[in-house]
């Protein structure tokens, strides 16, 4: 995990706060959890955080990606979470996590909840969008996007991202520029182009750490100027400098170290 992608969390997070958009937090491709478990700790009282992931399924992980596990997954999760509960003192969010009962069923595709989390196991390009936010309880504010890195497979991700977001939410959409995965850019450019001008469009406002940050069109100039305030400010992530991407103007990150020799490990 980029250090940095924690800064930018944190300014789309704080901005949401201002803005008053609540909603769930969720991602598809959760692997072991290192991306999910920053995510859940920006989740508030009342939201509710979606792992989409086909784990065992590995028939479904066409491009070998990432072989999850979901008990890597659940355990990283709990000690990252329980460990910050322990810090705040925060009882409520500590017996959440402690009470998750794992069954570990095989199933093709499986909602599985306790408390704040929820879980769908299984193909992602066969999740409906309608269920995702049932399982969420609603919109979703924060939706990431890591899962099998095809372009049609990436298409289908964004798509559903899409569907289920809240009209002022992100999606962080991951390894849109990273050389061994080409089919992440040539499926969200794709996906772009063929619902440009639709209620679904989503629209670049970020790069940087190895993602790229996606909105709604009519609130690219609210997360753009956010992005550049935050970056002015000691915890944010500093802003090199803007560029085009799909049409739109982006505040550009620094790549990241980690990214930079790291990413396809």
């Amino acid at each position: 995990m980029e250090p940095g992608v924690l800064r930018l969390l944190l300014a789309i997070d704080d901005l949401q706060a201002e803005l008053g958009v609540s909603g769930a937090l969720a991602e598809v491709g959760v692997y072991h959890g290192k991306s999910f478990a920053p995510l859940a700790l920006l989740r508030r009282p009342g939201e509710t955080c979606v792992a989409v992931d086909c784990f065992g399924a590995q028939e479904h992980n066409v491009d070998e990606s990432g072989v999850g596990s979901r008990d890597a997954f659940l355990r990283n999760l709990e000690a990252a979470v329980r460990k910050c509960a322990d810090d705040e003192g925060n009882e409520e969010q500590r017996e959440m996590v402690g009470g998750y009962d794992d069954d570990n069923k095989e199933h093709e595709e499986e909602e599985e909840e306790e408390g704040w989390l929820a879980i769908i196991e299984g193909d992602s390009t066969a999740v409906d969008a309608g269920n995702l936010t049932n399982a969420a309880g609603g919109p979703v504010r924060l939706f990431s996007v890591d899962g099998c890195h095809t372009a049609e497979v990436t298409a289908s991700d964004v798509d559903l991202a899409s569907q289920c977001l809240h009209p002022d939410g992100v999606v962080l959409v991951d390894d849109v520029f990273n050389p061994d995965w080409p089919g992440v850019v040539t499926g969200l450019s794709k996906w772009c182009t063929e619902v440009k001008g639709t209620d679904w469009e989503l629209v670049p406002f970020v790069i940087g750490f190895n993602k790229v940050a996606m909105c709604r069109r009519d609130t690219h100039a609210t997360y753009l100027t956010a992005t550049k305030d935050a970056g002015e400010r000691p915890y944010g992530a500093r802003v090199r400098k803007t560029a085009e991407f799909l049409g739109w103007e982006c505040a550009v990150l620094s790549h990241g170290w980690i990214a930079t020799f790291h990413a396809n490990e």
